[in-house]
């Protein structure tokens, strides 16, 4: 990992965290999924609305 530069400008990381929030503001509280299976398959929906909602709002 010679190569690899070690980010710490602040904005880069906050685009990342505001990008998942609302997937953290929903499971936050939850007591856990019983599956891999069902974890991965909700977190692809809710992140698929999320990019549908992000699309049209850059197309306004």
């Amino acid at each position: 990992y010679t190569h690899t530069k070690h980010c710490t400008i602040k904005h880069r990381n906050n685009l990342i965290e505001q990008d998942h929030r609302h997937i953290k503001r929903r499971f936050a509280k939850s007591s856990g999924f019983q599956s891999i299976r069902h974890a991965s398959r909700t977190i692809k929906g809710i992140e698929t609305i999320q990019a549908i909602y992000k699309q049209r709002r850059s197309l306004e």
